[in-house]
């Protein structure tokens, strides 16, 4: 029986020895391990926030900035067809005033030639006055005339008005506000 004993006491020996060393694995390096790995998995969760929050601070702001540039070149747009429509309006201003200063310049060399023939046929010096029932003639056909130069000067300078503000409203429809 001692023997027996002997062995039971080593096989209880054996037993506790075996429960203390997996309680000390377990306490000192297995579980560590698991808390470590536990740590490790948590920072990685927020440093993948951390990266998804900036990413959309990203998007977002890089969003904004199309946005901004988008309306940027939608102004720049609207401003240049705004632009070429002042051009060309004043350029076709300039062109009317032009035509009508040509046609009082035909007109006034028309009267002045009209008043040396008159003179002329009397024998009379270029310029010199003339009967006042053919002055009034003449001066009549210059107002005619000249009311004719004025009145296609009218009509062409409301097309333009209107052809100009037909341009903006283009510019306002295509890259307005």
């Amino acid at each position: 029986m001692g023997k027996m004993k002997t062995a039971l006491i080593i096989v209880a020996i054996v037993v506790m020895v075996a429960i203390a060393g997996s309680l000390i694995y377990y306490y000192v390096f297995f579980r560590p391990g698991i808390e470590k790995a536990e740590i490790k998995l948590q920072e990685q969760k927020f440093q993948q926030e951390k990266e998804i929050q900036t990413q959309e601070s990203l998007d977002k702001a890089l969003k904004e900035k199309e946005a901004t540039l988008e309306s940027i070149a939608k102004d720049s747009a609207l401003s240049s067809c705004l632009d070429q429509a002042y051009k060309d309006y004043s350029s076709a201003w300039d062109d009317a005033k032009s035509n009508m200063l040509k046609g009082f310049q035909m007109i006034n060399d028309v009267y002045n030639k009209s008043w040396d023939a008159e003179c002329a046929k009397r024998g009379l010096a270029p310029g010199s006055p003339l009967p006042s029932s053919i002055a009034d003639k003449l001066n009549k056909e210059l107002d005619d005339q000249t009311a004719e130069v004025t009145k296609g000067f009218d009509n062409q300078i409301a097309r333009i008005e209107k052809y100009y503000e037909n341009a903006k409203n283009d510019c306002y429809k295509n890259y307005g506000k």
